[in-house]
């Protein structure tokens, strides 16, 4: 490969990387918005759409569901904006019941039943997820 076709591979690479790591929201009037979550609140999720420079904000109720970048499995959302609880099974046996925010590659960011708080769990301290659907989630 000749060295300027390396010189224009690379920036295709890093913007098909920056296209690909859009948040998509899918509405229940079957519209579907791409973009960064800036903020997501119990009520409404404000977002960054794909080549805007402004902030939109849309309730709860109006979405189906969300697909963040990096997730692997994705929750509807219901009308009161709450899920069934998933639950997330610990390597030393023990499980935890609330709703799973997002699964990375090296972590997984859920929030316990009745709590205000994100907790931060490694994956490997993971070894199974049932969502809130009955799918189960293996972590390996």
């Amino acid at each position: 490969m000749k060295l300027y076709n390396k010189i224009l591979f690379v920036p295709l690479i890093i913007l098909v990387h920056q296209i690909c790591l859009c948040d998509e929201i899918f509405f229940k009037d079957s519209r579907v918005c791409t973009g960064k979550i800036t903020e997501q609140t119990s009520e409404y999720v404000k977002y960054l759409p794909e080549g805007k420079d402004i902030i939109v904000t849309v309730l709860k109720k109006d979405i189906d569901r969300i697909i963040h970048s990096d997730v692997k499995e994705t929750a509807p959302i219901k009308e009161n904006g709450n899920t069934s609880p998933d639950t997330i099974y610990l390597a030393d046996g023990s499980n935890i019941k609330g709703k799973i925010n997002r699964i990375a590659s090296k972590y997984i960011l859920f929030t316990p039943e009745d709590a205000r708080i994100q907790v931060v769990i490694p994956r490997e301290a993971v070894s199974k997820i049932i969502s809130f659907d009955g799918k189960t989630i293996v972590i390996k």
